[in-house]
């Protein structure tokens, strides 16, 4: 199956990721959401995520909004935001005016609006003025045919030094000094009990995103979901690095989602996340993925991302760049 290209292909990957989201809440025990003040909800086909105990962007934005949003705008109105048309003056007024007073009613101070490449204007940016909102870094988004993405292998170093960064004809997902492990399969049951194991992925997860402690007991509830897979980096027997994979189906057309990858800091910049990617796309492929996508921070003159540079050398290229509006970041 070929892809769109341009605002359809933007708003198709955006709809993907929506879900995935939208599947991790479904996750979220009610006890917690209601102790954290975490919810998502749709607000006129847009994904508006918050949390209340945890003030930060990653789960108090907006996205897929070319979904049309606002949510008081008539379906049928030529005047709602859809694929392919840039934000009117009126559209960028509501969609940040909205999303201002829904996070200051919920205390939040950092949240952001996720803005595809097709929908910028200058509309939007006067809008953000009268709103006190600044673009933030952008995320960018990751997309290959599963069948291309992490086929060859290049290392750093020699010897036993060498780093796995890609994937071996032989489907090797391992170096010398790591092994990667899916948290529910055979494999792992040398390794630990699944529930300890689980425990202590979220717990890395927790740590390498700087989330609240309490969020752990959500993450481990991914576990055993049926289109969520979980895996662990070893190091000398031990989880020092994380990620997972989202796959709601298979077969033509089906999307494969990278996420929550994390490394203990003393563990970084050791092949840890490389060799995840790899085993990852491996399983994604024998799984029956066509297309594997995901997302990082956008690399800045002064604040480069080794997530990027991880992926594009795995095969998956960046394919747009998705900004960030919110407010200025408070000062600490």
């Amino acid at each position: 199956m070929s892809l769109p290209t341009g605002p359809e292909l933007e708003s198709l990957l955006e709809s993907e990721e929506a879900a995935m989201y939208e599947d991790l809440f479904d996750a979220l025990p009610a006890a917690l959401a209601s102790e954290l003040g975490l919810e998502a909800s749709r607000v006129g086909g847009a994904l508006r995520m918050t949390a209340r105990a945890f003030d930060h962007p990653m789960f108090n934005r907006v996205l897929a909004v070319d979904r049309r949003f606002p949510a008081n705008l008539d379906s049928d109105s030529d005047h709602s935001p859809g694929p392919g048309r840039s934000l009117s003056p009126r559209d960028a007024a509501e969609l940040l005016g909205n999303a201002r007073e829904h996070y200051d009613a919920a205390g939040v101070r950092r949240w952001m609006v996720q803005i595809l490449p097709h929908m910028e204007s200058d509309a939007l940016r006067e809008a953000a003025q009268e709103w006190g909102v600044v673009r933030l870094r952008g995320w960018v988004k990751h997309l290959a045919r599963a069948e291309e993405a992490g086929r060859a292998v290049t290392s750093r170093g020699s010897g036993s030094s060498a780093h796995l960064r890609g994937r071996t004809r032989s489907g090797d997902t391992s170096t010398p000094q790591l092994h990667v492990i899916r948290l529910d399969a055979e494999e792992a049951e040398p390794v630990g009990e699944l529930s300890d194991l689980v425990e202590t992925w979220a717990h890395i997860v927790v740590d390498g995103f700087g989330l609240p402690p309490s969020f752990g007991p959500w993450l481990s509830a991914l576990a055993g979901r049926e289109r969520w897979r979980l895996y662990a980096a070893l190091h000398d027997g031990k989880p020092v690095a994380t990620g997972a994979l989202y796959l709601p189906r298979s077969g033509p057309g089906s999307f494969g989602h990278l996420n929550f990858a994390a490394t203990l800091t003393e563990h970084r910049r050791r092949g840890a996340q490389s060799a995840i990617i790899a085993r990852r796309l491996e399983d994604a492929r024998g799984l029956g993925a066509e297309w594997i996508f995901t997302e990082t921070d956008e690399a800045l003159p002064d604040g480069p991302n080794p997530s990027q540079h991880n992926l594009i050398r795995q095969g998956l290229p960046i394919v747009y760049l998705r900004s960030n509006w919110g407010p200025p970041k408070p000062e600490e």
